[in-house]
């Protein structure tokens, strides 16, 4: 939630608001949502309003109106609120009571309680909070008994028992798989990391709770609950509420680079299991959080979705919280839970190269000339048998997060080679076509540099014009990404900042003309990536699951194919 403040002048001022945005293929719009709107310095009124059903003010000539707290109520001009019957109940800002429901299956969930001094843990189950239903009702559910203690699943890898209850961090340069602390052995090193798979307490570095979906205020429960070998989203006190899971990273390792190797910015990877089963529309959104800026959305799922694994690569060193938040339904139900049964489960998540965190393996590494562990330049391998760094051979290059073996060098796609240091693969701006048997030499060499061009004029609702300015880097260069979008405003007008700029291969913005101090200048905004690893120059129309239309540049000689670059 964000506050912004705006100067008046006297007189009569007239406001509007305006949002622009990129549509992401998402089944349903998010609005943008005003919660409140507040004026001062506005001449007196000359009465006072009523406060509206479902809210009260203490006493006469108050400023606002305050809302009912949960299980009560009020009617028009209240200066208190009224208590429900012990057999109603009334969510907070509420006109009346609604009688409670009997209670189902829906309305409790179960949990795991800490391991105790035997190392034994317990099943429990819970009353959904708030609780709305009465278990006092005919064939109304009871809270089922609690199980019997069973053995406390083991410390996650990186960890070890110090005592029946605790598990514990192993020290630097220590590994384990949840049992006992080990050295790594000679001529290897610890990773470092965090790989979760076992669920009897939330991790230190991870926090649930849950947001509501009507005032998008933060409640003071748990959205996520333990369950041994995963953990699940729990039932909110609505079923449009967000139920939210995040894991703060303060930082990440730094691999050594060679100066040539800007392009290879890599840090970390993030990688977790989960399935979710819904009845409805229900989401799961993934996002990111970059030294404590607003969350960015990098993926989502809709519906019911089988077991399986998704990654994403950190390509800035910084300290960074990732957020699950999972919605049941963007519709808020009257009546109560619903689709409490929609769940999302997490069963196991690993981040690699982080800083402060543990190892649960060992790899091999390379060997300095004082027979200790060193980390070789980007763009080789280790050897297997002299444990020496070597260069990856031609026409390869070495993703981040392999390095052992010449197998580990990927070979690059076509019509694409290898930068001086094998850290990536790019277009040197030639291109060779074979073609009723001659050869056809294409040179791209005027577009190596930046190109920058913008599309028609487009204009909002209130009349205002708008350009889309498209960026492009195509070849050369050694692959450095040279196509650059800023952002140069804030949110009272133009930035006396330092612009916000992507660096990429392809990126796009909006652009404003703003006639300010009489030069007519451009703002830019929203700067987007389109395009941010070429994986291949081919005039083939399919390439690595991307399709480009066959007719998409009809021109009069078929016979000679398009050239088409793929980037992801």
């Amino acid at each position: 939630m964000e506050y912004d403040q705006v100067k008046l002048t006297q007189g009569t001022n007239v406001l509007y608001w305006k949002t622009t945005a990129f549509y992401m293929g998402t089944n349903t719009f998010k609005p943008v949502l005003l919660r409140n709107i507040l004026i001062t310095g506005a001449a007196y009124t000359s009465e006072c309003f009523p406060c509206k059903p479902g809210t009260f003010a203490p006493s006469s000539g108050a400023s606002f109106c305050q809302p009912c707290p949960p299980n009560t109520f009020s009617l028009r001009a209240a200066s208190f609120c009224m208590p429900c019957e012990s057999a109603k109940y009334s969510a907070a800002g509420s006109a009346y009571c609604t009688l409670r429901p009997p209670c189902t299956d829906k309305d409790y969930f179960y949990t795991h309680t800490p391991c105790d001094s035997n190392g034994e843990t317990q099943l429990i189950y819970k009353w959904v909070e708030p609780k709305i239903c009465n278990e006092t009702m005919k064939d109304a559910e009871k809270l089922p008994v609690s199980g019997n203690k069973i053995k406390c699943p083991p410390c996650n890898p990186g960890f070890h028992q110090s005592n029946s209850t605790i598990c514990e961090p192993c020290p630097q340069g220590m590994f384990s798989n949840g049992t006992i602390c080990r050295e790594c052995p000679v001529g290897t090193q610890a990773m470092q990391g965090f790989e979760y798979k076992w669920w009897n307490t939330l991790p230190s570095n991870m926090q649930s709770t849950v947001m509501s979906g009507l005032n998008f205020e933060y409640q003071q429960v748990s959205g996520w609950e333990v369950a041994g070998d995963y953990i699940y989203t729990s039932a909110g006190s609505s079923d449009n509420d967000y139920m939210i899971l995040t894991m703060n990273i303060p930082a990440y390792s730094s691999p050594q680079k060679l100066p040539e190797d800007e392009e290879n910015n890599e840090v970390s990877c993030i990688t977790f299991v989960f399935d979710m089963k819904c009845s409805e529309n229900c989401q799961l959104f993934f996002m990111k959080a970059v030294n404590f800026e607003t969350s960015l959305l990098i993926a989502s799922w809709n519906g019911t979705r089988n077991k399986q694994s998704y990654s994403h690569n950190v390509k800035r060193n910084a300290n960074t919280t990732f957020t699950w938040a999972f919605q049941r339904t963007s519709i808020r139900m009257e009546g109560g839970r619903q689709y409490t049964a929609d769940v999302a489960k997490i069963y196991s998540i690993n981040i690699t190269n982080t800083k402060e965190g543990v190892a649960s393996w060992c790899q091999p590494c390379a060997l300095g000339t004082d027979s200790q562990c060193i980390s070789c330049p980007s763009g080789h391998y280790i050897d297997k048998k002299t444990s020496q760094c070597i260069s990856c051979p031609e026409n390869t290059y070495l993703p981040f997060h392999s390095f052992f073996g010449e197998e580990s060098c990927a070979k690059c796609g076509p019509g694409l080679k290898n930068n001086n240091v094998h850290s990536l693969c790019f277009n040197d701006c030639h291109f060779t076509l074979s073609l009723g048997g001659k050869k056809l030499q294409y040179d791209f060499s005027l577009l190596q540099n930046i190109t920058t061009f913008t599309g028609n004029p487009s204009f909002t609702t209130k009349g205002i014009k708008f350009y889309h300015q498209f960026s492009i880097s195509l070849c050369g260069n050694q692959g450095r990404k040279l196509a650059t979008c800023s952002q140069n405003v804030s949110k009272t007008g133009l930035s006396e900042n330092e612009p916000t700029t992507l660096n990429s291969y392809v990126c796009q913005s909006i652009n404003i003309p703003s006639d300010e101090a009489g030069q007519n200048i451009f703002m830019s905004s929203q700067p987007v990536v389109l395009g941010d690893q070429l994986i291949g120059v081919t005039t083939e129309t399919t390439l690595e699951k991307i399709t480009s239309p066959v007719d998409l540049f009809p021109g009069e000689h078929k016979e000679l194919k398009d050239i088409i670059f793929y980037y992801r």
